[in-house]
């Protein structure tokens, strides 16, 4: 785990992306030069494991054999280190990705206030298992802000939820709804830190609407005055749209309409925001996911459950898997990412988003 870290956190510093949490001694950085793209959940099996292991001794052992019988010119020297950085790389890839099905689900959170009006609280459930974040938002204390975009084609600079909330000065922050274009890729993934995407559904900031109405959405909207609702205004203020209804007068929403029906009855890493009745508190939602021991995830139907407990009259599914963060303003004044985001199937790893959602101090 040591060599990994020395050799991640010299290519993390070259790309300049920032070191995961939940794994302090392994930064990744090679999975952000692979690609930050949406990666298959990490149901990473014992065979598996031993295969890539025994793949990356014999790499080694061919090296050393090299090693012993050509002669040691530039070429050579050359070739040994590319296999040697490569064999180091499947390596290191072999051990976090293990790792993130190996370790099991942290101690819940008691409820503790962040800030006047926001009260942050992790709960476990360790049978199937799963990890959730949970923030209750007093929306008559904060201010609700959302990505802002252009007139451009693409009008979204991507950007880390992290980045949104330092840039913003905020308190609390969530990733927002779906984008594209969005590419996984291997060497390029789309996008990076400063690319543009589109958001898919109608989006609006500071009463500037730059995403269009699209089908399976529906959208969330932030007044002038500062109210919530789900009911679209004579006059748009804030808008930002993710996925299905979850949650609809108190009770669950169907999950069958919701577009991408083969991801709804599949364990996820899911992101939502809820309101309750008198629409004076916003419910925050993310549940980690795609690591087998410590968090599964939940099914659209286990998120609607989920918020419908909670006390939230509507809720809304807003863009998952690698995307889900949860991250919020620390005692120390910098931002933190409070959830295990899983961006290429790396946990810690927060990946570059479209939209975001987050509140700060009126």
């Amino acid at each position: 785990m040591k060599i990994c870290g020395a050799f991640d956190r010299g290519v993390m510093g070259g790309l300049n992306q920032p070191a995961p949490r939940f794994i302090p001694e392994v930064s990744l950085g090679w999975v952000a030069l692979l690609g930050r793209g949406r990666a298959r959940a990490p149901d990473v099996k014992l065979d598996a494991l031993l295969l890539t292991a025994t793949i990356t001794t014999f790499a080694l052992l061919a090296i050393l054999v090299l090693r012993a019988r050509v002669q040691r010119g530039w070429l050579q020297r050359a070739g040994i280190a590319g296999l040697a950085v490569a064999a180091l790389g499947a390596g290191c890839h072999t051990t976090v990705r293990g790792y993130a099905n190996l370790v099991p689900p942290p101690q819940p959170e008691p409820r503790r206030e962040i800030a006047p009006g926001i009260v942050y609280e992790r709960r476990v459930e360790p049978a199937v298992p799963r990890v959730e974040h949970w923030a209750r938002v007093s929306i008559e204390d904060v201010e609700v802000v959302i990505t802002e975009g252009d007139d451009e084609e693409l009008p979204l600079v991507g950007q880390t939820t992290s980045a949104f909330a330092e840039r913003e000065g905020l308190t609390l922050a969530i990733n927002g709804g779906f984008f594209d274009p969005w590419e996984a890729g291997l060497l390029d993934p789309y996008p990076q830190e400063g690319e543009r995407v589109a958001p898919l559904g109608f989006a609006a900031s500071r009463g500037h609407v730059y995403g269009r109405v699209a089908p399976n959405t529906s959208t969330l909207y932030v007044n002038e005055d500062g109210s919530v609702s789900f009911d679209e205004p004579a006059q748009v203020w804030g808008a930002l749209s993710g996925g299905c209804m979850l949650v609809s007068r108190g009770r669950r929403a169907d999950a069958n309409g919701c577009p991408l029906p083969k991801l709804n009855d599949k364990r996820q890493p899911r992101t939502a925001v809820g309101l309750t009745e008198d629409r004076r508190t916003l419910i925050f939602l993310v549940v980690d996911g795609r690591q087998r021991r410590r968090s599964a995830g939940a099914t659209l139907d286990e998120l609607a459950d989920l918020l419908v407990a909670e006390g939230a009259h509507e809720a809304v599914n807003f863009d998952g898997g690698g995307s889900s963060v949860l991250v919020a303003r620390g005692a120390s004044g910098g931002v933190e990412v409070l959830s295990t985001p899983i961006s290429g199937g790396v946990p810690g790893n927060e990946r570059v988003v479209g939209s975001h959602l987050g509140v700060r101090p009126r």
